[in-house]
């Protein structure tokens, strides 16, 4: 039985946990590991896999397994490493809400073109999708970290203008001593920064690409739940999910082991070279973040079950709302008024478009 209002809660509660997940992992020392997205992803998946049957007796649901699951999983896991190694190289709030925005496109596009889900109106369902869109990209913009003429929020990028500066001071004092020499003095440091600024807009630009990737791609991941079994919708699918996502990480390991091998030509020394996954400093933050994850991953599963692809999956991606909150109020990211003011006027918009999208919905 359909459930508008019970849609609606763990729609938001999917926000919440989406918008929260990557908090334990922002401490230091977590950050100094460095973790490698495949390493993070698992994490992820583990606590999906051991939290996923808790649905048993929390919802009085019997175990049941349908291979949809893995097809979710396979749309899932790829996008949700795509999505670390986007935020690594393109930053948090430039990814998320690049991903976001694309991840509304694609489920709406699901629910209201492939499914046929019924809204009031087809053309009021997509303006309110758009103003959502409008509104993510605007705190994605403005929740961007803070930075002047002296510091950058990328550590490359800043360790590469201290260096360039620091060149130039040797510039200026070579020139100096051999003044009455007039001898032409070639500014190498200018080839450097053109260089290093290829380097940071490369990187920036293949970061951008990931982001895509899990938006397009990861924006699929509720739709194979639409052709299980009644049994298996809702949170009758997680278990489904859960097994699925163990079976393609395991895959994804052993293909980072065969692409390590095609380099060493040793099985044992390709073994060695899988990144680490720093149990003793991740251990904690890792499973944290995957528990607050698959809280909300279960979540959006009860919000789809209730109010379609197109509504419910597209909702939850208003967790930009949450995110830019810790990065505006906890870590203190964005300092200047007139920015934060921004932030909040793109807020109220993406709210104008969960609003304005949750009339065109149409109870079944």
């Amino acid at each position: 039985m359909v459930c508008t209002s019970c849609g609606w809660l763990a729609a938001i509660t999917s926000c919440l946990c989406f918008g929260s997940f990557a908090v334990p992992i922002k401490s230091p020392a977590a950050q100094r590991c460095k973790v490698d997205p495949l390493v993070f992803q698992t994490y992820k998946t583990f606590m999906c896999f051991t939290t996923s049957f808790l649905t048993i007796p929390i919802f009085d649901q019997e175990f049941y397994f349908t291979p949809w699951g893995i097809l979710s999983a396979l749309f899932w896991v790829p996008a949700g490493v795509a999505a670390i190694y986007a935020v690594q190289h393109a930053g948090l709030a430039l990814a998320q809400g690049f991903w976001s925005s694309l991840i509304v496109l694609v489920s709406f596009s699901w629910g209201i073109f492939v499914f046929q889900e019924q809204v009031k109106s087809t053309f009021g369902a997509i303006l309110s999708v758009m103003i959502m869109v409008f509104g993510i990209w605007g705190m994605s913009y403005y929740s961007a970290v803070d930075h002047d003429e002296d510091d950058d929020d990328d550590d490359t990028y800043r360790d590469f203008r201290s260096e360039s500066s620091s060149m130039l001071e040797d510039y200026q004092m070579v020139e100096n001593a051999i003044d009455d020499c007039r001898q032409p003095i070639i500014p190498i440091h200018d080839e450097t920064l053109n260089t290093r600024n290829h380097q940071y807009n490369r990187q920036k630009r293949i970061g951008l690409l990931a982001a895509a990737f899990n938006g397009i791609w990861g924006g699929s991941v509720m739709a194979p739940m639409k052709y299980a079994p009644e049994e298996a919708h809702g949170t009758g699918y997680v278990i489904s999910f859960a097994f699925g996502a163990v079976i393609i990480t395991t895959i994804l390991w052993i293909l980072r082991w065969i692409y390590n091998y095609s380099f060493t030509h040793s099985w044992s020394r390709a073994y060695r070279e899988l990144p680490s996954l720093h149990l003793p400093v991740m251990l904690l933050p890792g499973c944290l973040a995957g528990l607050v994850w698959s809280i909300g991953n279960i979540c959006s599963m009860i919000s789809v079950n209730n109010l379609g692809q197109g509504v419910g999956y597209s909702v939850t991606q208003a967790a930009m709302l949450v995110s830019g909150m810790w990065g505006i109020f906890y870590y203190q990211e964005v300092k200047k008024p007139v920015k934060k003011l921004k932030w909040f006027l793109a807020a109220i918009v993406t709210v104008i478009g969960i609003l304005c999208l949750s009339y065109e919905h149409e109870d079944v």
